[in-house]
């Protein structure tokens, strides 16, 4: 695994881990279930995943893989999930979140747009696009 670094040369990311992944969300859980999937999403079974009510997508920013991502794990969402793509400041995000929206033929209830300043720690890093399928 790659060591991902901001583009802004004064930020520094630390390394970090699954384990720390699951340390730091730990006491937020509460009586959620959290269900990480570790590896390459396209080679998991759908049909070992349904009834998906939040999905975040911080994958491969590329418009054709963020469309397929949507397209790929539409039949594991449960009615009104929720989608948050990561990333929103880049236009291949929206580009490609919204294509597979459509293609898979999710319908919108609700979508909002948050774009901010590049890297900026006041806000939300690099924008979210939240949507709430019907």
């Amino acid at each position: 695994v790659e060591s991902l670094q901001p583009a802004e040369a004064d930020i520094y990311m630390p390394e970090n881990s699954k384990e720390d992944f699951l340390g730091n969300i730990e006491p937020y859980i509460g009586e959620n279930t959290v269900e990480v999937l570790d590896g390459d999403m396209f080679t998991f079974g759908k049909d070992q995943i349904s009834g998906v009510d939040l999905f975040f997508y911080d994958g491969p920013h590329d418009h054709a893989t963020v469309s397929r991502a949507v397209q790929h794990f539409a039949p594991c969402l449960a009615p009104g999930a929720i989608i948050i793509f990561d990333d929103a400041n880049w236009t291949d995000t929206l580009t490609g979140a919204d294509e597979g929206l459509a293609k898979a033929g999710l319908e919108i209830a609700f979508s909002r747009k948050i774009i901010n300043s590049i890297e900026s720690y006041q806000e939300w890093w690099n924008g979210l696009y939240i949507v709430v399928t019907k």
